[in-house]
């Protein structure tokens, strides 16, 4: 079986080892950094599964392409509602909790229906600028030690994001997928440390 795309299917699997590690070594003690586990748990499994894709999905039947990379964003739009629930754990009132998150099932829903009849990677790329933008205006307006890693790791995948998107660079053995990928990997480290201080009081200061 030929492997395509070497150097996409490899940052997607560095992405994976890196995301499952994050996720092994994130001690949840709050609710909030119990759903982070499972975003980075979730990367995992949708840079795998989209890595395996680039790499080998050319071998496979059309129909068998189609179902794969629907796969991939669905799992990508699973990250978004993690990151939105996890969100709602860190500042939403405990009276309100209920609703926010059946709104947030509601747009997981309609996320997964939008993908169904267009599975477009700029589909779950909107998807996943919902719950990064939640996050950015939580850290923008709650004084919380996070706030400096959640700022950095938004940032970074605002970039990465851009660059997948923009298609450069165009090189033989090194696409924007692979500088995608790379981007994004720095941007879970950032998130990573700032899952780590998820549920402490601003008085323990920050970044």
């Amino acid at each position: 079986m030929t492997l395509h795309e070497p150097a996409t299917f490899l940052t997607d699997c560095l992405l994976a080892g890196l995301a499952w590690t994050l996720a092994w070594r994130l001690r949840p003690g709050h609710g909030s950094a119990r759903w982070w586990k499972h975003t980075f748990t979730l990367t995992g499994v949708s840079a795998l599964v989209g890595g395996t894709f680039h790499g080998f999905a050319p071998n496979v039947p059309s129909s068998v392409q189609s179902l794969w990379w629907l796969a991939t964003l669905w799992v990508i739009s699973g990250v978004s509602a993690c990151l939105l629930l996890g969100l709602i754990a860190e500042i939403a009132p405990a009276g309100h909790r209920s609703f926010w998150r059946v709104a947030v099932v509601a747009k997981l829903v309609l996320a997964l229906l939008a993908v169904a009849f267009r599975p477009d990677f700029v589909v779950v790329i909107v998807d996943y600028g919902v719950a990064l933008t939640a996050w950015l205006l939580a850290a923008l307006l709650v004084p919380r030690p996070w706030r400096g890693w959640m700022l950095a790791g938004i940032g970074l995948s605002v970039g990465a994001a851009i660059v997948q998107q923009s298609g450069w660079p165009r090189l033989p053995f090194f696409n924007h997928n692979d500088l995608y990928h790379l981007i994004q990997a720095i941007g879970l480290m950032a998130f990573f440390q700032g899952a780590r201080r998820l549920g402490m009081s601003d008085k323990l200061g920050s970044l």
